[in-house]
């Protein structure tokens, strides 16, 4: 029998209410991010916020701090600046979520254990545990005991997007495919997204190193599923930075070049600002690869800045090794003034 909202809160006030929460949580966690045109990231972030705030209004913790996890994800994501968003997750991990679900606690040591990385770091978080729970392999081992699919699905996603960011292509699809090994686990919604978008990056990148065929393959396949998802403001940046990457190994000098530029305006447009540099980065590599130095040489500069805006300092000083730049200290002072938002 369906019985409507009105006869539940009759008949179960608190399920009437809890269901709510939990409707919220879904509608801005996953369906709305992704059949909305035009809704940002950071626009589904404060809505859970405020699904966390009515859960510990009505004094249900485990619906908090589930909202409460997936909206410090979704801050991620969405570029949230890393030095802001870390004290985030020391205030929200040690207060709210190991205190009132330690699950929750897990999978957001993860996102932390990321942010320490790119801000270069040492992480600290797993003192939390008391001893429990020493480090990740040690909660990999916990993972599989428990047969948690979905904590152990998180840690390999983890290890993928560091080896991704470090440009180690084929240990970050080792991680991937360790992450999807298990067929009753598939993970859907904004990580699914994200992840499908860097997969479909490394396939391109490895076809232009020579790996063969199937990786171009890989990657037109990877490109025409997220082009079928919908019209999101997310979907659409990754569909226009793959189109880049496309092009760029087809040869159309025009087309890519016009694309890097439509993938740094897309990215600029919905506050990435990760993704805005990880495309002045691609860009930097395709005018390399044709031999435009100089515009590469700016293109280079830009991802840094970008990078030291959000406050990944680890990619940014790898671009700087990587690419020889020469950055002055008023270069070095202006990018860290935008990070701190001064």
């Amino acid at each position: 029998m369906v019985c409507s909202f009105k006869q539940l809160f009759i008949m179960h006030p608190f399920n009437y209410l809890r269901l709510r929460k939990v409707t919220r949580i879904f509608l801005y966690g996953s369906l709305l991010t992704f059949c909305e045109p035009g809704r940002s990231l950071r626009e589904s972030a404060c809505d859970l916020f405020k699904t966390y705030e009515l859960g510990m209004k009505f004094g249900d913790v485990q619906i908090a701090s589930h909202a409460l996890s997936i909206y410090l994800r979704f801050l991620f994501f969405a570029g949230e600046n890393l030095s802001s968003l870390q004290a985030k997750y020391d205030n929200y991990i040690k207060n709210i979520m190991i205190k009132y679900n330690k699950e929750a606690a897990k999978y957001s040591i993860l996102y932390k254990m990321n942010i320490d990385f790119l801000m270069g770091v040492p992480c600290k978080s797993f003192s939390i545990f008391d001893g429990m729970v020493a480090d990740e392999n040690a909660l990999l081992v916990d993972a599989n005991l428990s047969k948690n699919a979905g904590l152990i699905t998180g840690i390999y996603l983890r290890r993928f997007f560091v080896e991704f960011w470090m440009g180690n292509y084929s240990e970050a699809v080792r991680c991937s495919e360790l992450a999807f090994s298990r067929p009753k686990f598939t993970p859907l919604g904004l990580i699914s997204v994200i992840h499908s978008g860097a997969r479909g990056i490394i396939a391109f990148r490895r076809y232009k190193n020579g790996e063969g065929n199937a990786f171009l393959n890989e990657g037109k396949d990877i490109l025409r599923k997220l082009e079928k998802l919908g019209n999101s403001a997310i979907l659409r940046n990754s569909v226009i930075i793959l189109q880049a990457e496309l092009y760029s190994t087809t040869c159309e000098v025009k087309k890519a070049k016009e694309a890097y530029e439509a993938a740094i305006r897309s990215s600029r447009n919905i506050g990435g600002i990760q993704y805005q540099a990880l495309s002045y980065e691609l860009q930097g590599d395709y005018l390399s690869s044709i031999v435009e130095i100089p515009q590469a040489t700016e293109s280079y500069k830009n991802a840094y800045k970008c990078y030291m805006q959000w406050g990944a300092v680890t990619l940014a000083h790898k671009i700087q090794k990587e690419q020889h730049l020469e950055v002055n200290e008023t270069f070095e002072l202006n990018s860290m003034k935008h990070r701190r938002g001064w």
